[in-house]
């Protein structure tokens, strides 16, 4: 997430939340951008991500 061109990090988990300081924003308007980037490198490594536990886990095979 970009604030006026300036990084507030990256959130690889959820929650998605960022803070930043006030100074940030200026008067009027403000440009705000949130690049959004995925990959199923997970998938490729035999995990997933489990929602209730926040954690990869690896995938069981039948």
């Amino acid at each position: 997430v970009l604030v006026n061109g300036h990084s507030l990090g990256v959130c690889t988990w959820m929650p998605y939340r960022w803070s930043g300081e006030a100074g940030l924003l200026q008067e009027g308007e403000n440009r705000i951008e949130v690049r959004v980037t995925t990959t199923l490198i997970g998938l490729l490594e035999g995990k997933y991500f489990d929602y209730a536990d926040h954690s990869l886990k690896p995938v069981q095979t039948l």
